[in-house]
C-alpha cells in the first residue's frame, strides 16, 4: 500500500525511491513501513486493508522550524483547533481522506494537513487521526512545525505554505 500526501504532486518518484529502499533496508522483514518527506509505503504478509496498525507511529518535531512558540499554551489551544477542524475534514472525505487548513499565530500563518490511507472507513479514520492530536501533545506540544506519520495517517503543520512543498 502506498499513500501520498495532498501536499505532494511527484508521488510516483517518491513511492519508486522508497521502494527501492524498503527492498534493500527490509529484504527479510514480513512487514514493514517506511515515510519519506511526503510519501509512504507499507507492505505485509497479512491483511493490512481495512484496518488500523497501531504497532508503529512516530513524529518528527522539526528542529528548525519546529522551535518552541513564544506561547506554548496559547499555540498548543490553537493546534487544539487546527487539528479538529482537519480531523473532522479528512475523517468525511470520500477517497482522498484528506484535509488542509490554515489559521494564524501571532500574525503569522501556521498550515495544517491531515490525511488517511483510502482503504479505511471514517471510523477507523478518525480515530487514526485522533490518536496522532494525542500523541502530538506528547511528541510536539508548542513546538512550531512537526510532522506525525502512523501505517494509516498523517498529521503535518509548520509556517511554510504546503502549496510551495509540491514538488
Amino acid at each position: 500500500m502506498a499513500l501520498c500526501s495532498g501536499i505532494s504532486t511527484h508521488c510516483g518518484g517518491s513511492i519508486h525511491k522508497l521502494t527501492v529502499q524498503l527492498t534493500i533496508k527490509c529484504l527479510d522483514q514480513k512487514e514493514a513501513v517506511m515515510w519519506g518527506s511526503n510519501c509512504m509505503i507499507h507492505f505485509s504478509d497479512r491483511k493490512i486493508l481495512g484496518s488500523l496498525d497501531d504497532w508503529s507511529r512516530f513524529s518528527l518535531p522539526d528542529k528548525q522550524a519546529g522551535s518552541l512558540a513564544n506561547k506554548p499554551d496559547q499555540f498548543d489551544n490553537l493546534m487544539f483547533f487546527l487539528m479538529n477542524r482537519l480531523k473532522l475534514d479528512a475523517s468525511r472525505g470520500t477517497t482522498d481522506k484528506k484535509s488542509e487548513f490554515k489559521v494564524d499565530y501571532e500574525n503569522k500563518p501556521v498550515y495544517g494537513a491531515m490525511q488517511c490511507t483510502a482503504d479505511l472507513s471514517r471510523e477507523l479514520c478518525d480515530k487514526c487521526l485522533q490518536e496522532l492530536s494525542v500523541a502530538h501533545r506528547y511528541c510536539c506540544s508548542g513546538r512550531k512545525a512537526a510532522r506525525i506519520f502512523s501505517p494509516d495517517c498523517f498529521f503535518s503543520y509548520s509556517g511554510q505554505d504546503f502549496s510551495k512543498w509540491k514538488t
